[in-house]
């Protein structure tokens, strides 16, 4: 009997150790969300790219609006070198023959514009519209100097779906232009421009944690800031025609820069401080068209090629997590488009055009113009 209870002690001393020196198994890890836009929601704030959409948007709305839009003024000054060309310009007797008497007609114009663009860099794709509309006047002093003014809006807005977030952005800008006539054949014209815009934007947080702060993964971020934005641009234009063919080309160069405000995001533990960004673009294009005149109308072809010779993405303001590069290193493209030039009676002329660019890496972009000229 005594042995019998010895050995249940010794059982149950085994029993007690192995029970003290047992742990807790850890529990399963958290499943990790790779970054994926195309699940980046509240409900998976994981998936969502912690960065600032203005840290990837701003560069390529800076390149579509003053290469596509805002130049628009510059280049109703060469619409008038053509008419010149074809001695129909307002307020002139027969093209470069007029004497500076018949000189003084003003002409009033105004251009709409439509930019649909977007980036596909796999990490942080993006689409955006851009709405611009130009309102001008202009007229000749002497038989070969053009020069007038613009006022326009835009408004640009974007889907950041990186991020779950997005950006609307809109301003008022106002511009000066003039254009030579050098002969029947070219044309100089340069073009300056100034923006006063404004810029809401909002994101996903996904749940990075500050020092002393609670995650919020799934909370709305918000910020806004001003911008100012400059640009200048000058070109050389060539118009000859061959019977019912119309030849033109032109050369330029544009220098555009865009200053942003600093601003403090709120909404979430994620918000972070922006600060001051600065973007600056500066590009060269030569592009050809050749149209056929049949009556009042002049449909065309165009191609040109744009070259960024410098720039300046505005990443050292922050915004963007590290190491993360979301534009493309390439820098330059090709647009090819079609149009048509209408040149009616008593000087009122118009165009509707259609651009598509193409060679640049990771990025598309489709813009429709259409402009209207009054004499009055």
């Amino acid at each position: 009997m005594r042995h019998l209870i010895t050995a249940a002690a010794f059982l149950c001393a085994v029993a007690a150790s192995h029970v003290a020196g047992a742990t807790t198994p850890p529990p399963p890890p958290e499943p990790v969300v790779e970054r994926n836009p195309d699940l980046c929601s509240s409900e998976i704030p994981g998936a969502c790219l912690d960065g600032v959409g203005g840290g990837v948007t701003s560069l390529d709305s800076l390149r579509v609006n003053r290469s596509g839009l805002g130049s628009r003024a510059a280049a109703t000054s060469e619409e008038r070198a053509q008419q010149q060309a074809r001695g129909v310009a307002p307020g002139l007797v027969s093209g470069m023959s007029a004497s500076a008497g018949s000189v003084g007609a003003w002409t009033l114009w105004g251009s709409g514009s439509l930019a649909s663009y977007e980036g596909e860099v796999a990490i942080a794709p993006y689409e955006a519209d851009t709405y611009n509309i130009l309102l001008g006047a202009d007229r000749f002093f002497g038989d070969r100097l053009v020069a007038g003014f613009t006022l326009g809006y835009e408004n640009t807005d974007t889907e950041t779906r990186f991020n779950g977030g997005g950006q609307d952005r809109d301003g008022l800008q106002v511009g000066l232009y003039a254009a030579y006539l050098i002969d029947d054949v070219f044309s100089i014209d340069a073009a300056v421009g100034y923006a006063a815009l404004d810029t809401d934007e909002n994101r996903i947080d996904t749940g990075a944690i500050r020092v002393g702060a609670v995650a919020t993964p799934g909370a709305t971020i918000r910020g806004s800031y001003d911008a100012d934005r400059a640009f200048a641009t000058v070109n050389l234009n060539a118009v000859k025609t061959f019977g019912n063919w119309v030849l033109g080309g032109r050369v330029g160069a544009l220098h555009a820069v865009e200053s942003q405000d600093r601003y403090t995001e709120t909404g979430g533990a994620g918000a972070r401080s922006i600060g001051k960004r600065h973007l600056d673009l500066t590009q060269a294009y030569a592009s050809v068209d050749l149209g056929y005149a049949a009556g009042a109308f002049e449909p065309y072809v165009s191609l040109g090629y744009r070259n960024d010779l410098g720039r300046d993405d505005g990443n050292s303001a922050g915004g963007l997590p590290a190491g993360i590069r979301t534009t493309p290193s390439d820098d330059d493209d090709w647009q090819g488009g079609l149009g048509v030039r209408y040149f009616g009676g008593s000087g009122v002329s118009g165009s509707l055009e259609w651009l598509r660019t193409f060679g640049r890496d990771k990025f598309d972009e489709d813009v429709v113009t259409a402009t209207v000229r009054v004499p009055f």
